[in-house]
């Protein structure tokens, strides 16, 4: 990791949130506060991903540990916020919430490690990873509202528009990141260095959020949860055969 990968990362990153800010009924200046969020969220999750790679040879543990962290903060930082600002995201809420703390989060790297167990032949570890990053990054958006001292009726701020948009960005990032990292099995090195960065750990991992879909859990939306499991593991699952079909060449 040097300063061209952040680089790579943090433009990914950017358009990545910007985008997913947008789909949830996000408008005006506070889409640049929440590129400016997200790319500092993607280039300190790539940041602890690697870390953990080289600690522990698995990124999945660096990838639950930014997911757990991110949901934390969203929890606390939703909390702090006053209701209104809350429910027509504001300066901090698009830098904070839908910019860093979408940006440190990632479901479709959370999906892509989970088809990686799954075509490995380790189904148990596979339904392991989901079981253990829904638990806990539902449980650490709880303590952190928890410990903030929610305002009343704060959890019940969750739109439609939030919904639905953090559900279409989370399908739409597994699909493209399974299909990147089918893709980048037969590409040049550098060439998939940089694709790997601005793509798929930046622009991917930018778009898709568990935080807010964490929080979305939290305040009772049974089909947050559902539709993210089933839809997402669909998605990643057709990207990937998807871009096997078509691999790159080197």
């Amino acid at each position: 990791m040097d300063w061209r990968w952040c680089c790579w990362v943090a433009i990914g990153g950017a358009l990545g949130c910007a985008a997913r800010f947008l789909a949830t009924g996000g408008h005006g200046w506070h889409v640049f506060c929440a590129m400016v969020g997200g790319a500092t969220g993607c280039v300190l999750r790539g940041a602890l991903s690697a870390s953990w790679t080289r600690a522990t040879k698995k990124i999945h543990a660096g990838t639950l540990f930014a997911n757990v962290a991110g949901s934390f903060l969203f929890g606390f930082i939703s909390s702090c916020l006053s209701e209104n600002e809350s429910r027509d995201p504001g300066v901090l809420a698009a830098l904070l919430l839908a910019g860093f703390c979408g940006g440190l989060t990632t479901f479709s790297g959370f999906a892509c490690q989970t088809l990686g167990l799954w075509k490995e032949k380790v189904a148990p570890a596979a339904m392991l990873n989901v079981a253990v990053h829904f638990l806990a990054c539902t449980g650490a958006v709880r303590l952190g509202a928890l410990i903030a001292m929610p305002a009343p009726g704060l959890e019940a701020s969750v739109t439609a528009a939030a919904f639905h948009g953090t559900l279409g960005a989370n399908i739409l990032g597994s699909f493209l990141a399974g299909w990147a990292v089918a893709r980048l099995q037969g590409v040049r090195e550098m060439t998939a260095f940089r694709i790997n960065a601005v793509f798929v750990t930046g622009f991917c991992g930018g778009l898709t959020t568990f935080s807010g879909m964490a929080w979305q859990v939290n305040a009772g939306s049974v089909p947050a949860l559902l539709g993210n499991i089933i839809l997402g593991a669909i998605a990643v699952l057709a990207g990937n055969r998807l871009g096997s079909k078509y691999p790159g060449s080197k």
